[in-house]
């Protein structure tokens, strides 16, 4: 019998000394701590978010590991940071077509990697470190990031196949384009001209050598545009194209018959 107290004495010394000498060793993930001891991970970590700095927490990872996850998440975001929160980028990607509704894919293709980088970054650090612990503004930063690639995507893909996705910067095509509105301006009124005129009459061959070089350079700046869309260039950038090439065989079928007639006053 006194073997048998001193025993469950013994035992309850034992105890009492461990719950005295091992306090703590239960905190949770994402709950605040002091030192690796205070958490069930192991890992006491610094955060060094803008937002959360001089703060400790629990988290799966090491503290080495959770600096290169953070600086990855840094490095890789930071571009998306300059247009705003991720859910705007949808928006932004919508302002940044023309008055066609046609894109850079160049420009398209950049938005849609530097968003599945930021997002492989932060679902690297977030599912490392805080693993089921995630809270509900990493999660959402994670779900709108997965959104915009999608989105991005989508886009470069319907752009190609509707004819709207050209090879070139968004600087450089609308010089372009500019380029095209100053040699086309008067095109239609150019073929009402050339309409008008009758091949067995003679006719001003000055003003349809002039006619004939206005319809040749935009020809020439209207292919240009089409040759630098992806796959294909949309119908209404085709018709145009085929409208500046009518006009310039018909101004130069009419030149070329009033020469060879001499029909030319």
């Amino acid at each position: 019998m006194r073997r048998a107290t001193r025993a469950s004495l013994a035992v309850s010394v034992l105890s009492f000394t461990l719950t005295i000498t091992c306090p703590g060793q239960n905190n949770r993930a994402s709950e605040k701590c002091i030192n690796d001891g205070e958490c069930e991970t192991g890992n006491c970590i610094e955060l060094k978010d803008k937002k959360e700095q001089d703060k400790r927490i629990c988290l799966y990872c090491s503290q080495v590991n959770y600096d290169k996850f953070q600086s990855d998440v840094q490095t890789k975001c930071k571009h998306l940071d300059d247009i705003g929160r991720y859910f705007d980028l949808k928006s932004e990607l919508q302002r940044a077509a023309n008055r066609s509704n046609e894109f850079s894919l160049l420009w398209l293709v950049h938005m849609r990697d530097i968003s599945a980088d930021c997002l492989t970054a932060r679902v690297t650090r977030e599912h490392s470190c805080w693993n089921e612990h995630v809270d509900s503004e990493q999660q959402q930063q994670i779900d709108d990031l997965k959104q915009a690639v999608n989105a991005t995507q989508y886009l470069i893909q319907e752009s190609i196949r509707n004819g709207r996705a050209y090879n070139l910067d968004r600087e450089h095509f609308t010089q372009l384009t500019e380029a095209e509105e100053k040699s086309c301006k008067d095109l239609d009124k150019n073929v009402a001209w050339l309409k008008g005129l009758k091949d067995d009459e003679q006719g001003d061959c000055t003003e349809l050598s002039s006619v004939t070089n206005e319809a040749r350079g935009c020809r020439e700046v209207r292919n240009s545009i089409v040759n630098l869309f992806q796959d294909h260039a949309s119908s209404e950038r085709m018709e145009s194209l085929r409208a500046a090439e009518t006009a310039e065989s018909e101004a130069k079928r009419i030149l070329d018959l009033k020469n060879n007639n001499h029909l030319c006053k």
